[in-house]
């Protein structure tokens, strides 16, 4: 689980990153002009919106007043796409004896969009073995 909450964490960084830097843009800003206008370096600048490293939610907030952007909706969207790419977190366990046929396969098709491989081998003897080879597969 770990390694989930981990990748969650790094894609949430890459995904706000792009949202503050398409909300630079969409207030008429340049990536260079936020950062000399608030004392930053263009290359520092780059870098946060790319999440290398990720950005300080300090700073964030200093850019976002800068542009007049709401921190809140940018982190929503974030989170949204995080979601919609990834799933809810924690991920929702459900009793498929309590479900419909076409609810299972909702969600069922919901883990292939998003390449959940926890379905994988369900029936299979080598499940686990094969749990071990991709370890973070479904987990």
């Amino acid at each position: 689980m770990t390694n989930n909450i981990q990748r969650r964490a790094e894609r949430f960084a890459q995904l706000f990153g792009a949202e503050l830097k398409g909300s630079i843009a969409s207030h008429g800003y340049s990536q260079g002009q936020v950062a000399d206008d608030l004392g930053h370096a263009r290359s520092t600048m780059s870098k946060w919106l790319n999440a290398k490293p990720p950005i300080d939610v300090a700073i964030a907030r200093k850019i976002c007043d800068y542009i007049g952007a709401d921190i809140a909706d940018i982190t929503n969207s974030a989170n949204k796409r995080l979601q919609d790419e990834l799933g809810p977190w924690p991920p929702i366990t459900v009793n498929p004896d309590a479900m419909s046929e076409e609810e299972k396969k909702r969600l069922i098709m919901e883990k292939v969009r998003r390449g959940d491989m926890s379905l994988a081998a369900n029936y299979d003897p080598d499940k686990e073995a094969e749990r071990d080879y991709y370890p973070d597969a479904g987990a």
